[in-house]
């Protein structure tokens, strides 16, 4: 029996609002999935997007940076004749534009990415003329270490499959050894995009939070505005002695049994002619090594290296920059990268020697 002081009605509608209809609770669960799917759907769709057409650095930082900094020192300085240097950590390290300050001077710009070699030049060069930048003039190193593409010593195994756009296909197809499993691991990875570049991201917003052997900031946390990446701030003996050792336990064992890649060799004349076809002028450079790192070299590497690199230049008509000799070995602490003075001083030396083999790119004062 229904109490007096209770209304009818109250009482329908209490027993109404406490206990919905089990269709009721079935479309709201429904409702709830279907909108997380759609928000992790759309989630996935704009990182997709954004990894794809956004800023340059989301997806490969390196690079990004570098190419973000060129295009802003483009814009401040529109009058000036770019020179644009490709390399290795070599290069990254050993070319230091920022201590430079005439204006009557060509504009110089570090574009190299750390591990390079001829194949990872070549995605350079079509990356950076794919985002409308030509320069001049491109220096593109030339270090018979890295000619080397077998095995451990492939190119492929420096160059991350989360750090490969769309429009690098082309060059997956032609140089990586497994094309069509890169390209399948690629379009895996967009299916789950915050899953396949947590490690990228999370090295670009908060890398002191991963393990060492996790970490890949080092490559670009501290690239200056001019594309230069700071090596060693000095160097002793005890470096050079550390340093040395450590070049030699790697480069020792690849100059034995040398051997140049065949698509290194083609990655360099396919270089040479996408630049040629834009109007870029273009020469080698051979960067500062120390006496003993060249000692790392067999006779048979050294006669093999200076081969190629003879027949390359005069098939291609390239003018060559030998700079091996340019610092002192104690500015090398491990035989070739330089350290930041050593940087400046080579740098200081690299501009006037562009001008002598390119002298219409400087201007009267």
């Amino acid at each position: 029996m229904i109490p007096a002081f209770v209304p009818r009605s109250a009482t329908w509608s209490t027993r109404f609002t406490l206990r919905p209809r089990t269709g009721s609770r079935r479309t709201l669960a429904i409702t709830a999935v279907c909108s997380f799917l759609i928000c992790l759907i759309a989630l996935n769709i704009g990182l997709v997007l954004l990894l794809d057409y956004g800023p340059r650095r989301f997806r490969d930082p390196e690079y990004g940076k570098r190419i973000a900094h060129l295009q802003d020192r483009i814009s401040e300085h529109p009058e000036r004749s770019l020179v644009v240097v490709i390399g290795s950590s070599r290069t990254a390290m050993g070319v230091r534009p920022d201590v430079l300050n005439d204006p009557t001077q060509p504009l110089l710009f570090n574009m190299s990415l750390v591990g390079s070699g001829p194949i990872m030049e070549l995605l350079t060069v079509r990356r950076m003329l794919a985002d409308g930048v030509t320069p001049d003039v491109v220096l593109l190193e030339y270090w018979p270490a890295f000619l080397r593409e077998d095995g451990p010593y492939s190119e492929e195994g420096r160059f991350h499959t989360t750090r490969l756009y769309p429009m690098d296909q082309p060059m997956i197809r032609d140089y990586w050894h497994a094309p069509a499993a890169t390209m399948l691991s690629m379009s895996h990875m967009r299916l789950s995009p915050w899953y396949s570049h947590r490690m990228p991201m999370m090295n670009q917003v908060m890398a002191s939070w991963l393990p060492a052997n996790q970490r890949t900031d080092s490559s670009f946390e501290r690239i200056d505005p001019w594309g230069w990446l700071p090596g060693h701030k000095h160097s002793s003996p005890a470096l050079i002695e550390a340093g040395h050792a450590a070049s030699a336990g790697f480069y020792v064992p690849l100059f034995q049994n040398y051997q140049i890649g065949a698509d290194a060799d083609r990655a360099i004349y396919e270089t040479v002619s996408v630049l040629r076809a834009a109007g870029v002028r273009v020469a080698f450079l051979y960067m500062p090594e120390s006496a003993r790192f060249q000692s790392f070299m067999t006779p048979a590497a050294v006669a093999l290296a200076k081969q190629h690199l003879e027949k390359t230049r005069l098939r291609l008509d390239l003018p060559l920059m030998d700079c091996r000799g340019w610092v002192v070995d104690e500015q090398l602490p491990d035989g070739f990268h330089l350290t930041q003075p050593g940087a400046a001083e080579f740098t200081h030396k690299l501009v006037p020697a562009i001008s002598d083999l390119f002298p219409d790119l400087s201007r009267a004062p």
